[in-house]
């Protein structure tokens, strides 16, 4: 059932034996369905939305003085070489959230990975490298609107994602039909600036790029590009 009130939600990703941070449920890969902690949520199949188990993909890579618990726990969405992968999904009302999610491996593998994140299609974390990162963590926030009952979060564009948290509060403000929420070029060589005041994008791509660069843009809900 849906939580009434439904006043948010923060779930770590992780393996089975880990104690989440304090004020996170834990996740570790359990397929779609009441979790018996008053929230319906998990794993469903990319390509039919039935309930999927992604049960021994969590991580728990060991946090550290330099890595806190939430950093050194994931779970692989899309694991290189290991099926299944999945989409995740949180039951809540209709309406407009405040959602932040993480996307982390403090590990350097040998897979490739470039991670990206939606949430009801909304791009969230776009072309996201960690072997350009020095934490190799990435968090971001996007207001997403919600119409069908169930907040939906993919991978679609990622190589190797890893979903480390979701946290999801209802949004106390609407978005102006003029935010732009993200924007990349697979060419860029560092995150956008996007400046809402001066409506104005900033990005930096290698060098020899282009001239036929076609960026990917995500915008607030309701509005059109």
């Amino acid at each position: 059932a849906v939580p009434d009130p439904f006043d948010g939600v923060q779930v770590n990703f992780q393996d089975e034996g880990t104690t989440p941070p304090a004020g996170y449920e834990k996740d570790f890969g359990s397929a779609y369905a009441d979790r018996g902690n008053g929230f319906t949520y998990g794993w469903v199949d990319v390509d039919n939305g039935n309930p999927i188990s992604l049960e021994g993909q969590g991580r728990n890579r060991g946090a550290d003085a330099n890595t806190t618990l939430l950093q050194a726990t994931t779970i692989h969405m899309d694991h290189p070489s290991t099926p299944p992968t999945g989409y995740w999904e949180l039951l809540v009302p209709n309406g407009d959230y405040e959602v932040t999610v993480g996307v982390v491996d403090i590990c350097n593998g040998s897979d490739p990975e470039v991670h990206f994140i939606n949430a009801e299609g909304v791009s969230i974390i776009a072309n996201f490298d960690p072997d350009n990162n020095p934490t190799r963590f990435n968090e971001s926030t996007q207001t997403i609107t919600v119409a069908d009952g169930k907040l939906t979060i993919d991978y679609v564009g990622g190589i190797n994602t890893k979903l480390t948290h979701v946290e999801v509060v209802p949004s106390t403000t609407q978005s102006t039909e003029t935010d732009i929420t993200s924007f990349s070029f697979t060419e860029q060589t560092a995150p956008a600036n996007i400046d809402p005041s001066a409506h104005t994008v900033a990005i930096e791509v290698s060098s020899g790029a282009g001239p036929n660069l076609v960026p990917t843009i995500a915008v607030s809900p309701g509005a059109t590009i």
